[in-house]
């Protein structure tokens, strides 16, 4: 009998749990309303990962404030859209649908980049993101939380 031995990408489960959060999938609509409603998931799912451990995820309470700030800019871009005042800012109207792609393709991109690796390491601990790396599924220039402390000290701010 043939067994076929599956091989589970862990980088792919944890980004996957970070796409759940903020209601990402494949094929998911791509239209004004949509990146603006996941901004606000971005956003949130920041806020709370800061307020679970304000000490260690300072980062993630920047990082809510800087993706409010995107999402207002979304916002902006829209009633300019819509109210065709963009060009009192000396903005055309494919400049301005531009701008707002734009802000909504970065703040996903960095979230992308980093929630999966700090909700790795907040629910499995360094460990995890170690064999992650292990696996080649992490860059060194990566932004891997546990990269910038000892393991001793990454050890300590476990719950």
């Amino acid at each position: 009998m043939n067994y076929a031995v599956q091989v589970v990408d862990p980088r792919a489960l944890w980004q996957a749990r970070a796409n759940r959060r903020i209601e990402l999938a494949p094929g998911n609509p791509t239209d004004h309303a949509t990146v603006i409603k996941r901004n606000e998931y971005v956003t949130a799912t920041y806020a709370e990962m800061y307020l679970r451990n304000p000490a260690i995820y300072k980062w993630a309470g920047m990082a809510a404030l800087t993706s409010a700030a995107v999402g207002r800019g979304m916002y902006m871009m829209r009633g300019l859209r819509q109210s065709r005042m963009g060009s009192l800012l000396g903005l055309f109207g494919r400049e301005v649908a531009a701008i707002s792609r734009t802000l909504g393709v970065g703040n996903l991109a960095v979230f992308a980049d980093i929630y999966w690796q700090h909700l790795a390491y907040e629910q499995a601990g360094i460990d995890e993101l170690e064999r992650i790396y292990s696996a080649g599924a992490l860059n060194r220039g990566s932004s891997n939380p546990g990269a910038r402390s000892s393991r001793a000290g990454a050890r300590a701010t476990r719950r």
